[in-house]
Parts: structure tokens; C-alpha cells; sequence
């Protein structure tokens, strides 16, 4: 893959100046953060992508949008959609995720168990009509403290997930494909053990990236591993988990989950309902939904920005910015 100058080089000192393109404009706040990183860098923004753009903020640029003097692509959130690594390999950009949105996320895992853990959804159903008969229920309502917790993908997202469960007194332990084997207290083991692994946990937590490795990780045989009344939460891909064999472990009753993300989502634009998937998760009590949203608070976009602007920042003054994509690994 050809190498792409970084640093204020970006500009090819015409005049000093960065072109800085978004693609989706944000707010009035996140373009004065922008603008307020580095003298040099001149920011637009629009849908049409300047030919003098020398790095574009976007997830999902055409063709059309990437220009020939293009260097460096940010992606506003943490992910690689397959279209934009193929564009970005085949033009030899560099590309960084932002990770703002891990703490939000976790917030939601820690949600999501806590909901299936404690049956908040169907409680409430029922309280709501009137039926008081879950106040002295305790058949499938769990206790978190002092159980194990296992986290796949132990990035960003797993390790702010990590420490909010061990704050609810949960051992905790991860797996990851590289890096240290121990972080801030918690075992990180390798992908080699996960089968060993999830025999062991009350809670497992699926939140590694999408790749050709990681689709359907979670098969039929994989997922009768679990223990008997475990939690799954899943904030990766729909992808990482078979549908069926998901469906068939969930109506059995044997397992809950929570999950935030899906096998159908609605067409941009389009306000017609929309189920999640070609099976009725929707019919189960055991399984909590959530709409693919965990990164999303009233404070995203700001934290977006404020994400950006530090990648800009370090690429005007020649640094490696935080959170470089590994395009072959895809994440």
C-alpha cells in the first residue's frame, strides 16, 4: 500500500492551508470546534466534496467524493464499512476511527444487562395493567455481584464496559486478538480460549468488529457453550451471531440477551415500521431490543467533534492520530 504524507505536508504548503471537507455537516458548535483546532486548516462541508480536499471526514464516501489529492480519511465514528476500506485501499488513504462514542456505549451494555438481569421490560408490561404477580418473583431475575463477566473485543468499547461491570462487583475478563495480557486489573486472554471461556460466564458481551473473521462467530455449537441462564449482550454486528440459532437458544428459554444491533434495518428515509429480523425476537420476554443506538446520547455529536478535531489536530502538527484503521485486518 503506497505511503501518504501526513503532517502539515497534508496542505503540499498551498499556502499554508489543510482543506478539511464534512461530508454531513454537523451543528453550528461542532463546526466552530473544527474550526477553532489550527489556523491552517480550512473546513467545509456539503454532500459535493472539493477537488482541493486533502482530508475528508465521512463513513460512506462515493467514488465521486474521494478527490485525487485526498490523503487521509476520517470515519466520525468507530467502524470500517467494507465500500469505504475498498476505496481507501485502492487509493492508498490513511484511515481513523473515533472512538467517542465507547463510554456511551458501555453505558448501554451496563443498561442492557441490568434489564434483562433484573426483568425490567416485561415488569413494567406487566405493572402497567395492573398485575402486581412479579413483585414476589424470582425465577429468572439474576443476580450480577459476585459473578463472571466475559468481554469479546476488548477495545475501547470493551474496556469502558469492563469497568462499569466490575462496578457492579463482576469479574471480569476479556478477549482480545493482540496487546497486553492484563489491563487495568482484568485478564485479557487470547481469541484461542473464548470456548474454554464461555462456559464460565454469567454474562457474556459481544463487541468486537465486524470482519469476514467475526461474522457468525456465535453459531449453533458456540452459542450451546453458554451456561444455562446466561445473559448475552451484543453491541457489535448483527452479523456476529447466527439468527437462527439465536432464536432457537432464546425460545428455548434457556439463555436472555440484550441487543442492540440487527439482521433487517429500514432503508434510509423510509418511516415504515420495520422488524429486526426475519424471526419474532420481538415475540420473547427474554430478550430486550434496542435500536441499534448505543452510541447515541444528547451528547454525541459534540463528543463526535471533539473526537475529529483532536485527529486534526494531530495531523497538522505531523503526529500519528489516535485510533489508526489496520485496513487489511479491516478495524
Amino acid at each position: 500500500m503506497p505511503e501518504r504524507s501526513t503532517g502539515r505536508s497534508l496542505a503540499g504548503c498551498i499556502q499554508n492551508r489543510v482543506n478539511v471537507h464534512v461530508i454531513d455537516p454537523p451543528d453550528d458548535e461542532g463546526l466552530a470546534t473544527l474550526h477553532g483546532v489550527d489556523p491552517t486548516i480550512a473546513v467545509t462541508v456539503g454532500p459535493k466534496v472539493p477537488s482541493s480536499t486533502h482530508v475528508l471526514v465521512g463513513a460512506w464516501p462515493s467514488d465521486d467524493q474521494l478527490p485525487e489529492g485526498l490523503q487521509a480519511l476520517l470515519i466520525p465514528f468507530a467502524g470500517l464499512p467494507p465500500t469505504t476500506r475498498d476505496r481507501a485501499i485502492a487509493r492508498g488513504l490513511k484511515v481513523y476511527n473515533q472512538h467517542h462514542n465507547a463510554p456511551l456505549v458501555a453505558e448501554l451494555v451496563a443498561a442492557l444487562v441490568l434489564a434483562v438481569a433484573k426483568r425490567v421490560v416485561p415488569m413494567d408490561r406487566q405493572l402497567r395493567r395492573g398485575d402486581w404477580s412479579a413483585r414476589r418473583q424470582v425465577q429468572d431475575v439474576r443476580t450480577l455481584s459476585g459473578s463472571s463477566a466475559l468481554i469479546i473485543g476488548f477495545g475501547a468499547v470493551g474496556l469502558c464496559t469492563a469497568r462499569l461491570l466490575r462496578g457492579l462487583g463482576m469479574q471480569v475478563t476479556g478477549i482480545r486478538r493482540t496487546g497486553p495480557t492484563t489491563v487495568e486489573g482484568f485478564e485479557v486472554r487470547e481469541p484461542e480460549r473464548l470456548d474454554e471461556s464461555l462456559t464460565d460466564a454469567a454474562v457474556v458481551v459481544l463487541s468486537m468488529p465486524a470482519t469476514a473473521e467475526t461474522q457468525g462467530l456465535f453459531d449453533a455449537e458456540r452459542l450451546a457453550r453458554l451456561q444455562d441462564g446466561a445473559i448475552l449482550i451484543n453491541v457489535a454486528r448483527g452479523g456476529v451471531i447466527d439468527e437462527a440459532a439465536l432464536y432457537a437458544e432464546l425460545r428455548s428459554g434457556r439463555i436472555s440477551a440484550g441487543l442492540d444491533v440487527w439482521y433487517r434495518y429500514p432503508k434510509r428515509g423510509n418511516p415504515e415500521p420495520q422488524l429486526p429480523a426475519d424471526l419474532p425476537f420481538h415475540e420473547l420476554d427474554n430478550v430486550v431490543l434496542s435500536p441499534h443506538r448505543g452510541g447515541l446520547t444528547a451528547d454525541t455529536e459534540r463528543l463526535r467533534m471533539e473526537a475529529v478535531a483532536v485527529t486534526l489536530s494531530a495531523l497538522v502538527n505531523g503526529e500519528e492520530p489516535p485510533h489508526p484503521v489496520d485496513l487489511e485486518r479491516g478495524y
